[in-house]
């Protein structure tokens, strides 16, 4: 124990002055076998995107052959090794096609066509995306996006993938038209992304069930392209009445920035007959409040009301947890205004929070289900809890936040910030929120908080803000995705010195580790964050 002590110190002091990606990879490669067998699929993945592949591979051949689904992760791994292996070689030699043959190795958990997806995908991104919120991940998408040339992108869009998806049976191809439209539109070839969306709807897209599918994809291909004509007579086509209605939301919305108000509601009264069609109570209630958030968008005070009432009509129908489908409705009469009677619903809601010991279902995966089973009854507690601050009862607020846990209670504040800023209503201050977080998520926050800086076209403020989150990462241990997110912020705003200082402060939250497996991880993901975002 002592030597490997001294070995451990000795190598902490020599990753001390390592800062560029191979010193940092060479690093987490050495520590290989202190990493867990659950964690190293992904590491092998992260060594890959570091540009160590064979480091990668010997990761994957220590995956425990006797684990559970030892299969799967070594195949899994080694599969995204390979396309990741060609994505680098064809920006080493944009002008040449990569060679693709290794392609052939790779093993039934891919269908070669959807490995054409993923490897477009590497080839096209910089950087896989963050858990960044939805909007701010938009606004990140583009700057993570290559630009130039490449040859091997070109030849596997108008040529490789092509001829794959031909021989497949007819009924098969829809899905990969599909997603080849999705990658020509990424990169702007509108033309070509309609064209492969045309061919999808032609040849279909069923499943075991001899269910047309190709609609519920094509529809956004459509509406990305501005073609609402094509993305409502696709949505009336799904093959699920909650995707068709989802995809009728999104048109409506479209109509309502084009003035035309009228079509756009009558187009929300159709979405809603498709939503009653839905077995699922807590998927009704969902799409019901996105329609409901849209009439009032157009001005449709009662009907939006209508909504509210319907959702609280399913509420009452019988259900696993009766009070999250209650805390739905209250958010829907707090949408609308009706604080007293969203407090009613969710007194009736903390009435029938499910108790953390007693049996109330069964599930095949996790046994008997109770109120504490993977956090249920806490993470209900939680959406009541923010309801009844939109609804002004800080009472009964405050006593629901005490008798959550400590993560549910930062996320609690969190959800507040966002309901109210999307609600236009008097929420707590950023420093309110703030407080009430462990160090970790004040990180999480503020790469949040600089993100909607961004949406605002506020620069100075989230500047100012990813500086808040980059002082406050020093008191946030060893905790390296968060100070990640910032590094992509910060690509985010095009603040390009700070990219590298919440890169070199990952860096460092990394060294300090004491576990050399946990070390070794964090020291791949901060060298393959390196080279993606700096190059070096």
């Amino acid at each position: 124990m002592g030597v490997l002590t001294l070995s451990f110190g000795w190598f902490a002091q020599a990753i001390d002055g390592c800062s560029d990606v191979r010193c940092l990879a060479r690093a987490a490669a050495d520590g290989t076998q202190y990493v867990k067998d659950d964690d190293l699929e992904k590491f092998a993945e992260n060594l890959a995107r570091a540009g160590f592949f064979a480091e990668a591979r010997a990761a994957v051949e220590r995956i425990n052959p006797a684990g559970p689904r030892a299969d799967f992760y070594r195949n899994f791994a080694t599969d995204a090794i390979i396309l990741r292996e060609i994505a680098a070689a064809s920006w080493k030699q944009p002008e040449a096609i990569a060679d693709l043959s290794s392609m052939a190795a790779l093993s039934g958990n891919r269908q070669a066509t959807s490995s054409f997806w993923v490897l477009c995908e590497h080839i096209l991104n910089g950087s896989r995306l963050s858990s960044l919120n939805l909007d701010v991940t938009k606004l990140l998408s583009p700057k993570l996006q290559r630009r130039g040339p490449n040859a091997t992108l070109q030849e596997i869009l108008s040529v490789r993938w092509p001829a794959f998806i031909e021989v497949l049976p007819r009924q098969q191809q829809g899905f990969d038209w599909n997603k080849l439209a999705q990658i020509w539109l990424k990169m702007g070839n509108s033309k070509a992304a309609a064209d492969a969306a045309e061919r999808a709807e032609i040849s279909g897209a069923y499943d075991f069930k001899s269910r047309n599918l190709v609609y519920d994809y094509t529809g956004q291909i459509w509406l990305s392209m501005g073609r609402l004509d094509r993305a409502l007579a696709a949505a009336r086509r799904e093959s699920s009445s909650s995707g068709a209605a989802g995809m009728m939301i999104k048109v409506a919305e479209s109509l309502i920035a084009a003035g035309s108000k009228e079509e756009a509601l009558a187009l929300l009264g159709e979405a809603r007959t498709n939503v009653r069609k839905e077995r699922s109570s807590g998927w009704r209630a969902n799409i019901f409040r996105r329609i409901l958030a849209v009439r009032l968008s157009a001005g449709d005070g009662p009907g939006a009301g209508e909504i509210a009432d319907e959702m609280l009509a399913i509420a009452k129908e019988a259900t696993l947890f009766p009070a999250d489908s209650l805390a739905d409705a209250a958010a829907a009469y707090n949408d609308i205004g009706d604080r007293q009677r969203a407090i009613d619903v969710l007194q009736k809601a903390v009435d029938l929070l499910p108790d953390a010991h007693r049996v109330i279902g069964f599930s095949l995966s996790v046994g008997p289900v109770t109120g504490s089973t993977l956090g249920v009854a806490d993470s209900i507690r939680s959406k009541i809890a923010v309801e009844l601050y939109r609804a002004g009862d800080r009472a009964k607020f405050e006593t629901l936040l005490g008798q959550m846990s400590p993560w549910h209670k930062g996320h609690t504040w969190m959800r507040i910030h966002d309901e109210t800023r999307i609600h236009r209503e008097s929420g707590p201050s950023n420093e309110e929120v703030l407080q009430a977080l462990t160090p970790v998520l004040q990180i999480i926050f503020l790469n949040n908080l600089a993100g909607e800086g961004l949406l605002d076209a506020d620069i100075d403020r989230a500047k100012q803000l990813v500086d808040r989150a980059l002082a406050s990462s020093d008191t946030a241990g060893d905790n390296v995705g968060p100070i990640i997110d910032t590094a992509l912020v910060a690509l985010a705003g095009e603040f390009t010195e700070k990219i590298s200082e919440a890169l070199n402060k990952a860096e460092i939250a990394a060294k300090k580790i004491e576990d050399p497996g946990r070390r070794a991880f964090q020291l791949a993901l901060v060298a393959a964050s390196k080279l993606e975002l700096l190059g070096h």
